[in-house]
């Protein structure tokens, strides 16, 4: 949506990633390439502070996530989209559903995602489970496959310790979770209500409609390309709209 958005202003939009080497150091080789021609501005996605720096220092124009480093060739910030409406929601679903345990699901990289600071106040038990990813495939099925055998592991012999709520930090963790439910025959949303995190048109599979804080990746992409054309076009001032996900209640953990 941002490529389209853009090339539609006239700009050309060209991909390019700054991958780990060999020697776990960081390539910028296809970086330095592209960036050697004439760069309107870089657009940073990652938040790795040495790939800031060495953009800086290449002297290109660029925007990039909220950093409280002092880089002299930034020209503006945008934001992921936030959280903070659909929590809201989510946490009166909660309330309204009396909840009294949850399982929040990650892998084992640090998350920007919790439901604890929204739900232990309200005296719900948060217990954070993390799953390392399976080594040798993919991130896809690494994550998917890890969270399917964790989940046969943990409540293959003890239906007992399920909780009244999983929540599910990952799209491609609920696949794997949603897959090790149906093969142990537990029953969503009877015996256990599950919530993930998932983007707009393409939901994990699941035998439900899954309950979800949804990600909108074309409204984003629209917002930020709005953003990127006004900085373009001259205006210092410009600043990237809030985009919000949204708590969409589907089957997996249903209004009532």
């Amino acid at each position: 949506e941002m490529r389209r958005r853009l090339a539609r202003a006239g700009y050309l939009l060209v991909p390019v990633s700054v991958r780990n080497s060999d020697d776990n150091q960081l390539d910028f080789n296809a970086a330095r390439l592209f960036l050697g021609f004439k760069i309107d501005l870089a657009i940073i996605f990652c938040s790795h502070i040495r790939v800031l720096r060495w953009v800086d220092e290449f002297g290109v124009p660029f925007v990039a996530m909220e950093s409280h480093q002092k880089l002299s060739h930034r020209v503006g910030t945008f934001s992921y989209a936030s959280l903070s409406s659909a929590l809201d929601s989510f946490a009166e679903h909660c309330r309204i559903a009396k909840i009294r345990r949850v399982i929040e699901v990650s892998f084992c990289l640090p998350s920007t995602f919790s439901v604890r600071n929204v739900l232990e106040p309200m005296g719900i038990s948060v217990e954070r489970w993390r799953i390392p990813p399976l080594g040798g495939l993919s991130r896809r099925e690494g994550v998917r496959d890890a969270a399917k055998n964790a989940f046969v592991r943990r409540f293959g012999h003890k239906r007992e310790s399920l909780p009244d709520l999983i929540v599910l930090t990952d799209d491609f963790l609920a696949a794997g979770a949603f897959l090790a439910l149906e093969h142990l025959h537990v029953d969503v949303p009877r015996d256990v209500r599950v919530v993930t995190l998932a983007n707009e048109g393409d939901l994990p599979v699941s035998i439900l409609e899954p309950t979800c804080f949804l990600n909108r990746p074309v409204a984003h992409g629209a917002a930020l390309s709005r953003y990127l054309v006004d900085l373009l076009g001259g205006d210092s001032s410009a600043q990237m709209p809030l985009v919000e996900y949204r708590y969409k209640i589907g089957k997996t953990f249903p209004a009532n």
